[in-house]
């Protein structure tokens, strides 16, 4: 008998590399690890639409610009939703400033590159710490 496996379905989300001067923004929301802002790209949206909404809902600033000229994919196994997860990461930019604080339920910080190698990170950027540091700050 032929071994069954579950149905190929990967969650397939946006991250944004968002700098406010010359800091990283990360944000915490649900759990206490920092992760890049981003989301769950919705059914028939583009990339560049799931950036603008999700930047938007995570920071209250709106999308400037996105670089889609280099998407870093990023894999991993979602462990508590028992499914892979496809993190396409950009460079993106903002109208305005983003400010570390609360905005809603996300708690936003500002992180400069010597403080990166000490933060708790969630595990899809645990996983992928130091490409993000390059990618980010290289």
């Amino acid at each position: 008998m032929a071994t069954q496996y579950p149905p190929a379905f990967y969650r397939v989300s946006a991250k944004a590399i968002i700098f406010s001067g010359d800091r990283l923004v990360l944000m915490k929301e649900d759990q206490d690890a920092w992760e890049l802002p981003g989301g769950g790209i919705e059914h028939r949206e583009t990339l560049e639409q799931a950036f603008e909404r999700e930047i938007t809902e995570e920071t209250g600033a709106t999308l400037e610009t996105v670089d889609l000229t280099k998407v870093e994919p990023w894999l991993m196994y979602d462990e508590r939703d028992d499914r892979p997860l496809l993190q396409l990461v950009a460079r993106v930019t903002t109208k305005q400033s983003v400010q570390a604080g609360m905005f809603g339920d996300v708690e936003i910080g500002l992180f400069t590159r010597e403080q990166m190698d000490s933060i708790e990170l969630a595990p899809f950027a645990e996983k992928h710490r130091a490409a993000l540091i390059a990618f980010a700050f290289g």
